[in-house]
């Protein structure tokens, strides 16, 4: 509660009685929460390991690798055409149903 307190000063919320009522309410939430991930078989530590291990594990990287783009490293030249269609050839005989 007094961490929640803290933040709720540091963010600038007032101490009046529905900072402290929302800070009971979010302490006892967050104890709940707790105590339903933890029992004899996941003791505390084991799930704070845990949760250290995902917060810290290797993630996908999102950004590109490259370097930055110089203009010798941009093909200019005349605009792309479309492709013509191909013309079958001769002797080549299209199979009919």
């Amino acid at each position: 509660m007094i961490l929640i307190m803290f933040i709720q000063r540091r963010v600038g919320i007032g101490l009046d009685f529905f900072s402290v009522a929302w800070a009971l309410l979010l302490t006892v939430a967050i104890t709940r929460f707790i105590g339903q991930r933890i029992d004899y078989e996941r003791p505390l530590g084991q799930v704070l390991e845990l949760f250290r291990h995902e917060i810290t594990g290797p993630r996908v990287r999102t950004a590109a690798g490259g370097g930055p783009v110089r203009s010798g490293h941009v093909r200019v030249g005349p605009a792309v055409r479309p492709r013509k269609a191909r013309k079958h050839g001769k002797g080549r005989s299209r199979a009919t149903s």
